[in-house]
């Protein structure tokens, strides 16, 4: 029994500490920068981790910048141990402007290992930088650490030269998670004036998000819903979205084209006929147009899928809405009901129910679901 107790033992002291750490995979991929939730990069402006994990090692590819970038890679065994790695580039990424130079031709000493069952992959540093008053030796702990559900990479520098308690701190997201595009609408919903260029958008933009939280609106500050500036905020600072924004109806069809199988045109003698339009057009994944903006749509290559000019003219709003419900109510959702519209129940007795101004969208939508939970 003595025996096979210190067999045991003896193993385990034989083992190295490699074999008993936990790695942890979870950190494979590529992340990008969260700038809004990251230490300020001078030249550069961002950064992306390329993350290789494997059972003895870790490979980092770290690249500053986009077309004017530095890439620094390291590939170590994750052994604790220090080991040499050439100085090839006199960059220092995180501080350009300083007037710090890496030694080229010099080396620096890196050591890897994971903490935490796995949980932080610890690396450090020590070399020396050139600065005007010539070398100063410099040690640097790196720490790695997935947060909010292993979505947010935490990305902390400490380094010697700088006050203890203000580490350089970097937040990254997995590349490609979470992206979307915005527009600012303009305050156009008169007939006469912009009113079918802001519909087309609303319109695309339901068929845009029906896959998922694709394209945002910012209205004006004088539109009822006054929250949209700040949920736009919300989504990009606290739920970690990278928007990108676009400013015209083309490219905006340029971009979403994929969801979209064609057009419906309304009629700008009854207005009445863009609600039978937006039905159409949610039914069908279809935007909806004017006539003056065919050229436009049919320039993106899609095809009409209904015309309602001259359908409705002489009928009153009931004798519309009624056809309407005639011809697709069977083929709409029955679960769901959306209030629509800017002054929907303002006078409401006395206009019947007829809108005033169209609303913030009868198949728009932008929400993110996590967990379930909208």
């Amino acid at each position: 029994m003595t025996r096979k107790i210190v067999s045991v033992l003896m193993l385990f002291i034989l083992l190295p500490g490699a074999a008993l750490s936990q790695v942890n995979t979870n950190f494979n991929g590529q992340w990008t920068l969260l700038p809004e939730k990251s230490s300020e990069i001078g030249l550069y402006g961002t950064l992306s981790i390329d993350f290789t994990v494997k059972d003895q090692s870790v490979r980092l590819i770290q690249k500053w910048g986009t077309s004017r970038s530095f890439s620094d890679t390291i590939e170590i065994a994750t052994d604790g141990l220090l080991r040499e790695f050439p100085i090839r580039d006199r960059v220092f990424p995180t501080n350009v402007f300083m007037g710090l130079a890496m030694p080229v031709g010099r080396s620096r000493q890196i050591s890897a290992r994971w903490e935490n069952g796995g949980a932080i992959l610890k690396m450090e540093y020590r070399y020396d930088i050139r600065g005007s008053q010539g070398y100063t030796p410099v040690i640097e702990s790196h720490s790695y650490q997935l947060i909010e559900g292993d979505e947010v990479l935490l990305y902390r520098i400490e380094r010697s030269t700088r006050p203890k308690n203000s580490p350089l701190q970097y937040q990254l997201k997995r590349a490609g998670s979470k992206q979307a595009y915005f527009m600012r609408i303009k305050d156009e919903w008169e007939v006469a004036g912009g009113l079918d260029r802001n519909a087309l958008l609303i319109s695309l933009q339901g068929n845009a998000n029906r896959s998922g939280p694709n394209f945002y609106f910012i209205y004006p500050e004088n539109w009822p819903f006054v929250y949209t500036e700040s949920l736009f905020d919300y989504y990009r600072n606290k739920r970690n979205y990278t928007f990108t924004e676009l400013s015209t109806i083309q490219q905006a069809l340029s971009i979403f084209k994929s969801h979209i199988k064609g057009y419906v045109v309304w009629d700008k003698s009854v207005r009445t006929s863009l609600i039978v339009a937006f039905t159409v057009a949610g039914l069908d994944s279809a935007v909806v147009v004017s006539s003056d903006l065919i050229p436009l749509v049919e320039d993106a290559g899609l095809k009409m899928i209904e015309d309602f000019r001259g359908r409705f003219v002489g009928q009153s709003d009931h004798e519309i809405y009624r056809w309407a419900y005639d011809q697709y109510w069977h083929r709409c959702n029955k679960r769901v009901h959306r209030l629509a519209g800017r002054r929907c129940w303002q006078n409401h007795e006395a206009r019947r129910g007829r809108l005033g101004h169209l609303s913030a969208g009868l198949l728009s939508g932008f929400v993110h679901q996590e967990n379930g939970h909208a």
